[in-house]
């Protein structure tokens, strides 16, 4: 009988290895809660939720939201009076992490026990980065779709869109202009920009000189280019 149980414990211990084993390799967070509090998550969650597993364990998965989505995220396992099933199985809201950053991320719930208790699994997916793209997409459409005649108008547009998405501090249009380099289109220029200007020195300049549209230019240290 004893040894039925060693054997018995053996193969479980075994068995939550190799669940722990996969479960880890999920891209995923994987979260199990039990009243709200976080009783297990996975490697993902440093990535997913800014937290290693040893330091989400314990708490509640709300102190990790932000709170303009605390109200809808305690609506998450209300039961729906019509079908009697839960009233929210997936929602996206904003986590924050610890350095302050929000990250938007998707939230699959089901229910569950654990050890015998009713709990909750969650599982957590970064959104931020495909949020990002869906915005460009949709800012750089408006700027397309609202072009009209005004050719220096519609490069102010465009300039100030490459700007916003490619998140930069400043951006210019220039263009050669019988030998003279002119800012025709800017966006957050500083104050003392030369809207015309010789060209020698002027990386815009070497752009154009270089003739090659196709290709992209990427200084990395600019401060040290001669």
């Amino acid at each position: 009988r004893v040894d039925e149980i060693r054997a018995l414990n053996d193969e479980l211990t075994r068995s939550e290895k190799r669940y722990k084993f996969l479960v880890d390799r999920l891209p995923e967070a994987f979260l199990v809660l039990e009243e709200d509090r976080i009783v297990f998550a996975s490697r993902a969650c440093r990535s997913v939720c800014g937290l290693p597993p040893e330091q989400a364990v314990g708490k509640r998965l709300e102190e990790l939201i932000h709170p303009r989505w605390w109200e809808a995220y305690s609506r998450r396992l209300d039961v729906n009076p019509t079908t009697g099933s839960l009233g929210i199985h997936r929602m996206e809201l904003e986590l924050v992490h610890p350095d302050g950053q929000l990250r938007w991320t998707e939230l699959r719930f089901q229910l569950t026990t654990w050890g015998e208790r009713p709990a909750e699994i969650v599982l957590a997916s970064d959104l931020t980065d495909r949020r990002r793209a869906e915005q460009s997409l949709l800012r750089l459409n408006q700027v397309l779709t609202s072009l009209g005649n005004d050719f220096r108008e519609n490069v102010e547009r465009l300039t100030a869109a490459c700007g916003e998405l490619l998140g930069a501090t400043c951006a210019l249009y220039n263009r050669l202009d019988e030998g003279t380099l002119c800012t025709i289109g800017e966006w957050q220029a500083p104050a003392d920009l030369r809207r015309a200007d010789t060209p020698d020195g002027h990386v815009c300049f070497d752009v154009i000189r270089r003739g090659d549209a196709d290709r992209s230019l990427v200084v990395s240290n600019l401060q040290d280019t001669p």
